[in-house]
């Protein structure tokens, strides 16, 4: 395969010519039958992967392994987030997940008495969203207690 595109640098705003091939090799599969398509490394290391990756501002497509041997490892974002930060993420996606059953001129409960299946999917949502929004509830509350002493924040409000 060959590749032709151009890539700009983020940070400079200059433009890189790229041109070069990815070379496809053949496999037989493990199975017995037919063979297994497999692309060439283009950092000429002899690595023979399924996926090619663009990280670390690199113009160039290598496979996940030849960043390993970079000392670099790509992440999914999911990966990379704290525990706060993936809490805020998700409860942000089943809101918005939510709001699209909202907007749903024909989204029924029921029918012939028996639930839909998308009511079942919203209540399988909704479920999702609440147990994300308490544990977003749970994150601001230890950050107020650590710099509110108790008096001034009290998480749980009183029943007076």
């Amino acid at each position: 395969i060959r590749l032709i595109y151009t890539s700009i640098d983020s940070r400079t705003g200059e433009e890189f010519e790229l041109d070069y091939k990815v070379e496809l090799i053949t496999v037989p599969s493990n199975l017995g039958k037919g063979e297994v398509l497999y692309m060439m490394c283009p950092s000429n290391t002899g690595i023979r992967c399924r996926k090619l990756y663009l990280a670390y501002r690199s113009h160039k497509w290598y496979s996940r392994k030849y960043y390993l041997q970079q000392g670099l490892r790509i992440y999914y974002p999911s990966q990379a987030y704290s525990m706060k930060g993936l809490a805020y993420d998700q409860r942000l996606k089943y809101e918005r997940e939510l709001e699209e059953f909202y907007q749903k001129s024909h989204f029924h409960t029921h029918h012939k008495g028996k639930e839909t299946k998308a009511y079942k999917k919203f209540k399988k949502v909704q479920q999702k969203s609440d147990y994300w929004e308490r544990q977003v509830y749970v994150n601001m509350s230890d950050f107020m207690k650590r710099y509110f002493p108790e008096d001034v924040f009290n998480p749980i409000p009183n029943s007076d």
